[in-house]
């Protein structure tokens, strides 16, 4: 039945753009020499931050669990402290995140463009359905519309210059590849540009590739390199079991993040923090939510209705307010025998 369902939506999708273009020279690349990668490792050794920015595109639960339950991962596993903004189409009575409309999407890019430093990387991820170089958008109950690859990158053109980390879950996520490469970027998507990906049918808690991706960045003292390698090997078994068409994740990565891509320890596992570190990190996290806050007051202002503008204000008020609070509990140290 989701085979079906994917096929059906596919033609719904594809109907959206005239654009169908495939992409070559997608195959992961090869390592770096180990006095390269220990090198990368002592450019990782003083931690940075992380400003993960989370887009759930569909308006069904598969496309948020993905992105927000990938933040919760990279909270507790990642080495770097991480600052997640997140934005999500599913509606519900309790909505939890903003709409991920132009102006949301447009305004936590732009605060993580204004604040990532020398020593932070800007971590996008996307999950929704897909079709060839384009993404469909789907709000609540309202019908779907086309998000194309090259208006994505306008989207994204605010994080030139920063070490960015791209993660695009949907079928044909690999022909978006193109249009978004950049020499600082490193694009991770779930399918080959002409292959579906799986398990995004209505109900489903996480799609094949989300579900991979929370194993692969849970597991301590990995690179990206690996988690990749984890993440493809293990969405081909799922796929295998189910004797689906092999999705065949990509990789692509820029020629000034090959250290980064390599780089020994981008998972860290769990680690125990003083209450000092935790207090500065805190304070640290809140600083980081009134900017939030604040830019996406500013770039929620340009909606018509007064009435809209308030109460966007006040839900993306409450949602960055929520980030600050977002850092794992102090647990003792343990001695081990």
């Amino acid at each position: 039945m989701e085979r079906i369902t994917r096929c059906c939506f596919h033609a719904a999708v594809i109907g959206l753009t005239l654009a169908s273009a495939s992409l070559e020279g997608c195959a992961e690349p090869q390592t770096t020499q180990p006095a390269q990668q220990q090198q990368a490792a002592n450019t990782l050794a003083k931690e940075g931050r992380l400003f993960y920015i989370g887009i759930g595109l569909y308006s069904e639960s598969w496309s948020e669990n993905d992105v927000v339950e990938l933040a919760d991962k990279l909270q507790s596993a990642s080495r770097y402290q991480v600052v997640p903004m997140i934005a999500s189409n599913v509606a519900s009575a309790g909505r939890r995140y903003p709409i991920a409309d132009d102006a949301t999407i447009a305004a936590l890019v732009g605060a993580a463009a204004a604040q990532a430093g020398p020593d932070d990387i800007v971590f996008v991820d996307i999950s929704s359905h897909g079709g060839r170089q384009v993404l469909a958008r789907k709000v609540g109950n309202n019908a779907p519309t086309a998000l194309s690859s090259r208006e994505l990158a306008r989207k994204l053109e605010p994080l030139a210059g920063h070490r960015t980390v791209i993660v695009v879950s949907a079928c044909y996520s690999g022909s978006l590849i193109g249009d978004l490469r950049a020499p600082e970027r490193i694009i991770i998507t779930a399918a080959r540009a002409d292959r579906s990906s799986f398990g995004c049918a209505p109900g489903n808690r996480h799609t094949l590739f989300g579900e991979a991706e929370l194993h692969a960045f849970g597991q301590p003292d990995r690179s990206l390199h690996q988690v990749f390698t984890d993440i493809r090997d293990d969405v081909a078994r799922m796929e295998s079991k189910q004797r689906y068409q092999p999705s065949e994740p990509q990789v692509w990565v820029g020629a000034d993040v090959a250290d980064l891509y390599d780089a020994p320890g981008f998972q860290r596992g769990a680690r125990q923090i003083s209450a000092g570190a935790r207090a500065q990190r805190t304070n640290r996290l809140q600083a980081d939510a009134r900017e939030c806050r604040e830019s996406v007051q500013r770039g929620r202002a340009g909606q018509s209705s007064p009435r809209h503008r308030r109460a966007a204000t006040r839900h993306a008020a409450s949602h960055c307010d929520r980030q600050a609070a977002a850092c794992p509990p102090v647990r003792p140290a343990t001695n081990r025998g």
